[in-house]
């Protein structure tokens, strides 16, 4: 009896340890915001921003599932990015059937969306496109070669790799 109760202390002991540990420190600031603004638009009862929220940190959970998770608001806002992608082609079909309460619906959870975006921080486009230019001054040509010198400049500093390749590009057709 003694052992069993000795026993029954010891694993409560040790699952309020596990539970009760701080969330993940890698988990990027923006995740938080969301997870906030979810709560928040549960109690505005905004349902829009709600659907947004809710679609985006599933989305995030998947991301998490795979061999890289995501760790920074950059990869966030790849996510964000896609999912944004997806939206716009869904507005562009309501409109061309003719559902503009559907393309209502899908533009407000476009502009929640962009509202996201924008609160990353990354690396401009002047300043991509300079880097690019010293690289392309250095005598390398492909686009293979001079994608992986901008973004060794770059390294450890928040930036977009689509901006990166749609900059490089830009410059080797010049």
């Amino acid at each position: 009896m003694l052992a069993r109760t000795l026993f029954r202390r010891a694993a409560a002991a040790a699952a309020q340890r596990l539970y009760s540990t701080p969330a993940q420190s890698s988990s990027p600031p923006l995740l938080g915001k969301i997870r906030c603004d979810m709560k928040d638009a549960m109690r505005a009862k905004d349902t829009n921003k709600l659907n947004v929220c809710r679609s985006l940190i599933a989305e995030i959970s998947n991301a998490s599932k795979t061999p890289a998770p995501p760790t920074t608001d950059i990869h966030l806002l790849a996510i964000i990015t896609k999912t944004l992608d997806k939206s716009l082609a869904s507005l562009n079909e309501f409109q061309s059937a003719g559902r503009d309460d559907l393309a209502a619906k899908e533009a407000g959870q476009i502009e929640v969306l962009k509202a996201y975006a924008a609160q990353v921080e990354k690396v401009g486009l002047d300043e991509i496109e300079g880097v690019v230019k010293k690289v392309l001054e250095g005598g390398v040509g492909k686009m293979g070669e001079v994608m992986k010198a901008v973004m060794n400049q770059l390294e450890g500093r928040p930036v977009v790799q689509g901006d990166v390749a749609g900059a490089v590009q830009r410059a080797l057709k010049k």
